[in-house]
């Protein structure tokens, strides 16, 4: 009879691996570092398994091990490693991933890059801010101008009290970021007329009677804040359009 002996593989130990949580995970080589006495190295099978699937996930291409963290997760989490020859024989290790925690900076919705609002007006703007490390209600979130106020949804609330154009900054703070953004606003303002007084003269001595030549002069006042322009008043009797002036 002929006894064959054929010894278990060989294989360097991964060192401890350490990542960031925000990062984009590492490869590590380990078939290329193994050995076998009869088996040649490229059939060499060779598997990895993370202990906690949810914070690392760990898979094998080509005879790399592949680490992944997942998104917003921070801690230990160890490997395990096994790699068989093509009689069975196999060589096991573990190592741990270690992925330490990042502070992320607060994010808030893509604002629009300029804004119509009405003097006397208000206009808000959903801001949508999150931060997945600090609650909402230790963020703070304030502007430079007095008439642009954030409410209690965290949204930005315009209301000008003059016109013109304003770049208005918004400024969000997690303690440990501070992330800026602006927005143009354009204030704007109707003219608002009003008949603040009808004279009637003539020879009637203020009274339209037929034949008489009479003249009427109307006051129009703008309380807006803008310049009135292409002013119209006509006067009618009954239907009757008599005359008109700008």
């Amino acid at each position: 009879f002929l006894v064959e002996w054929d010894l278990d593989p060989s294989c360097e130990n991964p060192s401890t691996v350490f990542l960031e949580e925000d990062g984009s995970g590492t490869i590590l080589p380990l078939r290329t570092t193994c050995s076998d006495d009869i088996t040649p190295i490229e059939l060499l099978n060779v598997e990895a398994s993370s202990h906690d699937e949810n914070m690392v996930e760990a898979t094998v291409d080509d005879g790399r091990i592949v680490i992944r963290q997942l998104s917003e997760q921070s801690g230990v989490a160890p490997v395990d490693v096994h790699v068989t020859d093509q009689r069975g024989n196999s060589w096991s290790s573990v190592f741990d991933v270690i992925v330490s925690s990042v502070d992320d900076a607060p994010t808030h919705a893509q604002l629009p890059l300029e804004v119509l609002v009405a003097v006397g007006d208000v206009v808000t703007v959903t801001l949508d801010v999150a931060d997945v490390d600090t609650s909402l209600d230790d963020l703070v979130i304030a502007t430079d101008v007095s008439w642009a106020t954030i409410d209690s949804f965290r949204n930005l609330v315009l209301a000008p009290n003059a016109v013109g154009t304003f770049d208005v900054t918004i400024t969000i703070s997690d303690g440990s970021h501070i992330i800026t953004d602006s927005i143009s606003v354009l204030a704007t303002s109707d003219p608002d007329l009003l008949i603040e007084s009808v004279d009637i003269e003539g020879e009637s001595g203020g009274q339209i009677e037929p034949g008489i030549v009479t003249t009427i002069e109307i006051w129009v006042r703008n309380d807006g804040l803008s310049a009135a322009s292409l002013v119209t008043v006509r006067c009618y009797d009954d239907e009757i359009l008599i005359d008109s002036t700008h």
